[in-house]
């Protein structure tokens, strides 16, 4: 669904592009990010989003960025902004350590190899 209202955006009917002055408030505050680039391959001044590298304009797409933004590209509120931003940067933090806690078979183990060490 991120993908979809990204390109919506761009392209909002089926052969007409964004002019690369009317792009979105949100759109700038990515492209300070370094997450979007664009660069104007043909000069009309409009946003061109296709598959071919030749001929696509958005030289630069995160992943990380589609979803992230879909706030903001929804138009919800700052404080919601805030909240997905909270729990990106919580799975983030948490990650490294769910994947480094021992499972209870490894810890079973661990507790009885110090047990019997101590006989």
């Amino acid at each position: 669904m991120s993908l979809y209202n990204f390109i919506k955006t761009i392209h909002p009917e089926k052969g007409v592009s964004l002019a690369y002055d009317e792009r979105p408030e949100w759109f700038r505050n990515w492209e300070k990010t370094g997450l979007l680039k664009f660069e104007d391959k043909n000069g009309d001044g409009k946003i061109l989003y296709v598959a071919d590298k030749e001929k696509n304009e958005m030289v630069k797409v995160d992943r990380d960025h589609y979803g992230a933004c879909q706030p903001e590209i929804a138009g919800l509120p700052d404080w919601v902004i805030a909240l997905v931003a909270a729990g990106g940067i919580a799975a983030a933090c948490l990650l490294p350590l769910v994947c480094c806690w021992p499972s209870p078979r490894h810890l079973h183990d661990l507790c009885r190899a110090c047990y019997e060490g101590h006989q």
